[in-house]
């Protein structure tokens, strides 16, 4: 017989189970803890592989010369090399004038000569921007209109940690260190003389653009 309960003189009826005793309250139980058991699997598996993939980028150094070209964080449309020669052509940009596009220049390739200075093998630079030109008849063409060559030997004098201040908003500072470069008349002409100060439009060689020689050839 069914035991009562009496609550003051009433009576209640049947006792009821308390809610731990029942069976929907373990299935639900159990349905929690492995909602959490999967959750913290998740979790853990996720920082896991967060942690290999920080861990592989730390420890990733370059080895190529596009590695270390990549490591200077700068656009690039190629890079080619060749017995220690190395040609890099800068991506067209956007800039606002010829005068961010000459300092543009400037900085982009002192960051480049700053990463392959580190790889040994390299001992000689060139850099080179090409953008498009329009001539007075409005015909277009892509051509090279800055380029800077640098040796080994004038990248080992050059210190590098202060450089990129000595270079900004002072590009001739960049050119006048160079073993040759080439500035073409259509920029040189626009550019505001205090970002040229004493350099003039082809360097020393006085060449229209001396990085078509033999170096280049060798290398593309």
């Amino acid at each position: 017989m069914a035991k009562k309960v009496t609550v003051g003189d009433e009576q209640t009826g049947k006792a009821k189970k308390p809610f731990y005793k029942k069976i929907w309250f373990w299935v639900l139980a159990v349905v929690v803890v492995t909602i959490i058991g999967a959750a913290g699997n998740s979790g853990n598996k996720n920082e896991e592989k967060t942690k290999e993939a920080t861990t592989e980028k730390v420890n990733k150094k370059p080895t190529t010369i596009k590695d270390f070209v990549k490591a200077s964080k700068v656009k690039t449309k190629s890079v080619s090399a060749k017995d220690g020669n190395v040609i890099v052509v800068l991506k067209d940009g956007m800039e606002l004038s010829n005068n961010t596009l000459l300092q543009g220049f400037a900085q982009n390739t002192a960051l480049i000569l700053e990463q392959l200075y580190k790889k040994k093998d390299v001992q000689n630079v060139i850099v080179r921007r090409p953008t498009e030109l329009t001539d007075t008849k409005g015909n277009k063409s892509s051509e090279v209109v800055l380029s800077a060559f640098f040796t080994r030997d004038t990248m080992s004098s050059i210190n590098f940690k202060d450089w990129p201040g000595i270079v900004y908003g002072k590009p001739f500072n960049f050119f006048s260190n160079a073993d040759q470069y080439f500035i073409h008349n259509a920029i040189y002409s626009a550019v505001d003389s205090k970002y040229l100060g004493t350099i003039s439009a082809t360097g020393s060689d006085g060449a229209t653009d001396w990085s078509r020689d033999n170096l280049v050839m060798s290398v593309e």
